[in-house]
């Protein structure tokens, strides 16, 4: 194996340029475990660890953007999130265990592409954007169009991932994240959501919602037709209930060995009225007739 160590993104993409298939290391947390007694397979060896520019947690006007070398607890830990995106914290806090979480980074959990990520979801449903780096130059991408499928992105042989970023969500917007594993603690989720919404307080009348799963298909998924019946509508224990419902025509789960296709289902609507009971909670909406 050929290891290397770039200490700044200069050194780093002049490497690049004189190298070809790469395997990049952040935590590895996700590549040790894959290459487990057969590290001779992984000729040349990146690792970003080092490079600090890509990392750390700052807002810039109304945007956030997270260093892809961020940790997940650093995120759990982060002042700025805490007052703007408490669900990232929140899906950041179940990841692993925390060693995993001290070393696991947010670039690592985005580009190694799972279905079942956990900070994905949220990210995604507040349209989030992926800064990417490499030897031809920089460009910016939906978060949502990067992810093709399990362990497939768009990330191009001499590209690394290097920035997160977002818009924070309005003051009467709400984002939550709900999960289902199979243990309370160092569990890969069997169904994960991530949830906007926006209510009118007047009437009660639900302005926005986005909903978007994990572990239903081959990368997240958005409920459009749950987000269709619901828009538009006075909250009611029935309505939300009917609307969960309509998920079967937005997502395609599997078998696997932590769940079956049917459980998916079966969970995927209840996370989706937990999510709205938790984000009717958060925004202080009153909740008569919904429990």
């Amino acid at each position: 194996m050929e290891y290397y160590s770039p200490k700044n993104s200069t050194e780093l993409f002049k490497l690049l340029t004189e190298m070809d298939q790469p395997t990049f290391l952040a935590g590895g947390t996700d590549l040790l475990v894959r290459y487990y007694n057969k590290l001779d397979l992984l000729e040349k060896v990146v690792d970003l660890s080092k490079v600090k520019e890509f990392g750390g947690i700052k807002q810039e006007g109304d945007k956030i953007h997270i260093g892809a070398l961020t940790t997940h607890q650093e995120i759990e830990d982060s002042v700025i999130l805490k007052k703007v995106l408490p669900a990232l914290q929140e899906a950041a806090a179940e990841v692993g265990s925390p060693q995993i979480r001290h070393r696991g980074t947010i670039g690592g959990n985005i580009a190694n592409a799972s279905p079942a990520a956990d900070l994905v979801p949220v990210l995604t449903v507040v349209n989030a954007k992926v800064e990417l780096n490499g030897v031809d130059g920089k460009r910016v991408v939906g978060l949502d169009d990067f992810l093709l499928g399990p362990g497939q992105t768009l990330l191009k042989e001499q590209e690394v991932l290097t920035d997160i970023f977002f818009s924070v969500p309005q003051n009467d917007e709400v984002v939550v994240f709900q999960k289902l594993g199979k243990r309370r603690a160092l569990s890969i989720s069997v169904v994960n959501l991530a949830l906007l919404l926006k209510v009118n307080q007047e009437n009660s009348e639900i302005v926005d919602i986005k909903i978007y799963l994990g572990s239903v298909g081959p990368k997240v998924l958005r409920a459009r037709s749950v987000e269709e019946f619901l828009i538009g509508k006075k909250i009611n224990l029935k309505l939300i209930l009917e609307g969960a419902k309509q998920v079967e025509s937005d997502i395609s789960p599997i078998d696997d060995i932590r769940s079956t296709g049917e459980y998916r289902y079966k969970v995927a609507q209840e996370l989706i009225i937990r999510g709205v009971k938790a984000a009717l909670n958060r925004l202080e909406v009153d909740q008569d007739g919904l429990s």
